[in-house]
């Protein structure tokens, strides 16, 4: 991931280790330092637009002390079937696991509330906080449908404070280009969404981030497949859910050009599926590039 020298930011404060809520849902991932795992957080919030282009005064965010509650789970909440929200991920040990839920599973609904439309899991954080922490989750798995109860893990966040400064444009060195997720590849040509998981060794940022900046250059970008369950026999899904998280790892080597936007996608190969976990059915590639800005 690029430090904060790779952007028109640069990051000031004192108390601010609760910005990194978003790395709740990171999982089997290796552990970074507090200051990499900040410059992640803040270079997420500016590739979202959540922080406008400063001109001359420094950005102030101020939190109070709060709970927040976590299941413990990547959650897809508009699956490109158009079913119910799939849970993609689960953390080791964490309430989800603990409630019983599995990675393919869909969930219709959370204390009651319908999560269908698609979408309609984004609202999952609300529900836990008016509950305090206390679900009962509609799940569907294949064609049986369960009930699973339980708590979600409590996160207690600090106070905290954070000030972001503009910084001069010169400082962005020899430029940067992205790497986009946000668009579903074309499933005509058998190729499907990934997750990048680092870049260059380093955290690339949380699971479900659609839009990653990264320094121009030669650079090694670690990808998990994310292709839907159906294209695969149930025991071919169940070796895939078998396998430890870091052996469904394939490295891209990307040469990164100034100013250029990349989408990557899992390309499946029907012929070489089996078996499963020789991990020969899927290759990372790119599947288009564009000359976009980048700065």
């Amino acid at each position: 991931m690029p430090g904060p020298n790779s952007s028109i930011y640069s990051l000031r404060s004192s108390q601010m280790l609760a910005v990194l809520c978003t790395a709740l849902l990171w999982l089997a991932l290796p552990a970074l330092a507090a200051d990499d795992q900040l410059d992640a957080a803040v270079l997420r919030l500016i590739e979202q637009d959540r922080l406008e282009q400063l001109e001359g005064s420094a950005l102030v965010i101020e939190r109070s002390q709060r709970t927040r509650f976590e299941l413990g789970a990547v959650v897809d909440p508009a699956p490109e079937d158009s079913g119910p929200p799939r849970v993609q991920a689960l953390s080791p040990g964490g309430a989800g696991q603990r409630m019983g839920l599995l990675a393919g599973d869909r969930l219709r609904s959370a204390n009651g509330q319908s999560l269908l439309p698609a979408g309609a899991a984004k609202a999952l954080p609300d529900i836990l906080e008016a509950s305090a922490g206390y679900l009962e989750l509609g799940v569907q798995r294949g064609e049986e449908m369960l009930t699973l109860t339980g708590s979600a893990d409590a996160i207690e966040i600090p106070a905290y404070r954070l000030q972001v400064e503009p910084t001069d444009p010169a400082a962005a060195g020899q430029g940067c280009g992205r790497i986009a997720l946000e668009l579903r590849p074309p499933l005509s040509q058998d190729l499907h969404p990934l997750i990048v998981v680092e870049v260059d060794g380093r955290l690339a940022g949380p699971l479900d981030a659609q839009v990653l900046r990264v320094s121009a250059g030669r650079r090694q970008i670690k990808v998990a497949e994310a292709i839907n369950g159906h294209r695969f026999t149930g025991y071919q899904n169940l070796q895939r859910s078998r396998l430890r998280f870091a052996e469904r790892y394939k490295t891209l080597t990307l040469d990164v050009a100034p100013n250029t936007t990349y989408r990557l996608a899992a390309r499946l190969d029907r012929e070489r599926i089996e078996p499963v976990r020789d991990q020969a059915y899927w290759e990372p590639v790119i599947w288009r590039s564009v000359e976009q800005s980048c700065r």
